[in-house]
């Protein structure tokens, strides 16, 4: 069979959904030349790889599509067609690391991308699910997919029931593993410490500041109580630390117990507390 008649066949294939036979036949013409593809009066060769990928990924052979795919977007990262479709295989696939690292890239250049927002939020979800499964706290996971979902309701559609009700299961599971995240990512920077890589223990240490400090003010005012007790318990962590060990991490982190006092007096403010509010803020300016 000549180029252009497995053209017709992967082509009739497609339009009667028998996706593997496509499969095959886009794969089958997919191993000539450029030249014998031009002479024959057929589509490019990255097309025919792109049908190949797309005729797999329906099948469900989602690692085959992966393979093409990321061949292809290795050669030209710009092709928004080709890493939209590597994206969506790499969800499929349960790759959701890679899924999160194609995403970021694409968000860079497309920082408006609804269905990337989405996709992303998703794998964080099920970042978070894997997190927990293995006895690690979700909290962060599930505070980055909060982000995702917020973004696409304050910015592009306040109605998409779908999005709130993943946002809102993310809410609820992301306080219910929150202090196990943070003993988790604490455990982990002591253990960089332990094994002097002091760098890479603090960026840890900054991740859970970051953490601690997001999640208290989306807390404040439906958890005021919550957030308080968060407040007390981070700062007696990171104080216990200090005394336990050889490194006064707490006299360094000045600004970041401000911070976290300075939040605890609005809690009490927008709740009539004035005598708590006033201790709050002397621990802030002390």
């Amino acid at each position: 069979m000549n180029a252009k008649d497995l053209q017709t066949e992967a082509e009739s294939s497609e339009n009667s959904k028998n996706y593997p036979e496509a499969a095959k036949l886009w794969e089958q013409l997919a191993k000539s030349s450029e030249q014998e593809l031009a002479d024959a009066g057929c589509l490019s060769l990255t097309e025919i790889k792109m049908r190949q990928a797309g005729a797999s990924y329906q099948s469900a052979q989602f690692d085959a599509a992966i393979a093409i795919l990321d061949a292809l977007d290795r050669q030209k990262p710009q092709d928004k067609d080709i890493s939209s479709l590597l994206i969506r295989a790499y969800f499929e696939a349960k790759r959701y690391q890679n899924v999160v690292e194609l995403a970021k890239r694409t968000l860079a250049t497309e920082p408006d991308s609804v269905k990337t927002k989405q996709l992303l939020g998703r794998a964080y979800m099920q970042l978070a699910e894997q997190a927990e499964k293995e006895g690690n706290g979700g909290a962060l996971f599930w505070q980055e997919a909060i982000n995702q979902f917020s973004y696409i309701l304050d910015f592009y559609n306040p109605r998409d029931e779908i999005t709130k009700e993943n946002k809102r299961r993310c809410v609820a599971k992301r306080d219910d593993s929150f202090w196990d995240t943070v003993k988790t990512k604490f455990k982990e920077f002591k253990g960089w410490i332990e094994k002097g890589t002091s760098n890479k223990a603090f960026e840890i240490l900054n991740e859970l500041i970051s953490m601690v400090i997001e999640h208290a003010v989306d807390i404040q005012e439906t958890q005021p109580k919550k957030t308080v007790k968060i407040v007390y318990d981070f700062k007696k962590m990171i104080e216990d630390y200090s005394h336990e060990s050889s490194l006064d991490i707490a006299s360094q982190m000045a600004s970041v117990f401000a911070q976290l006092h300075t939040l605890a007096m609005w809690v009490h403010c927008f709740n009539d507390d004035t005598g708590n509010a006033q201790l709050e803020l002397d621990k802030a300016i002390k």
